[in-house]
């Protein structure tokens, strides 16, 4: 089984765990819903550094937690720009300047406490920029996504526009 296969199935059966335990108690803080909802940012990002890696992109997975540092604010944390700026210099720029591709997930940080806390609503693009903030980067590209998940290609649509009937 490849590496990163295990990983995410590490993922998933922690994942699981923790769901079985908010099922037990009944109850959802914004703290635990923070760490629930990191997962996907976590996972996909890995398996994106690893995608980087097998076609020769020099893919190196960057966890956000260690890097966007935040307030106590779960659900909507305040970004810690000096601290983030220190963690980017101490684990993304060596990266960087050893040839690699840093992929890390948005979103997603922790407090000082290494608690997982999220950004809030656009905070993917909020994470491109305190990354590129941080590294002092000339330029950061946000591409922006599409409104929902459609169900094939626009291409194929035989001339006529996607609408919302298109999308899942």
């Amino acid at each position: 089984m490849p590496r990163i296969e295990k990983t995410i199935r590490k993922r998933f059966d922690s994942l699981d765990d923790l769901l079985r335990g908010i099922a037990a108690v009944g109850e959802l803080t914004p703290r635990t819903s923070d760490k629930v909802v990191s997962y996907g940012e976590r996972m996909s990002s890995q398996m994106m550094a690893a995608a980087f890696s097998q076609h020769g992109l020099n893919g190196a997975h960057v966890d956000a937690r260690h890097c966007i540092i935040t307030d106590d604010h779960f659900g909507k944390a305040v970004p810690q720009e000096a601290a983030i700026e220190a963690k980017l210099t101490e684990l993304v720029l060596p990266l960087v300047e050893a040839g690699q591709t840093p992929v890390m997930g948005g979103f997603i940080g922790s407090n000082k406490d290494g608690i997982t806390t999220t950004l809030g609503r656009g905070g993917s693009d909020f994470t491109a920029a305190l990354v590129g903030g941080g590294l002092h980067a000339g330029a950061i590209e946000i591409w922006t996504d599409v409104d929902g998940i459609y169900d094939h290609r626009p291409a194929h649509l035989s001339g006529r526009a996607a609408g919302e009937d298109d999308q899942l």
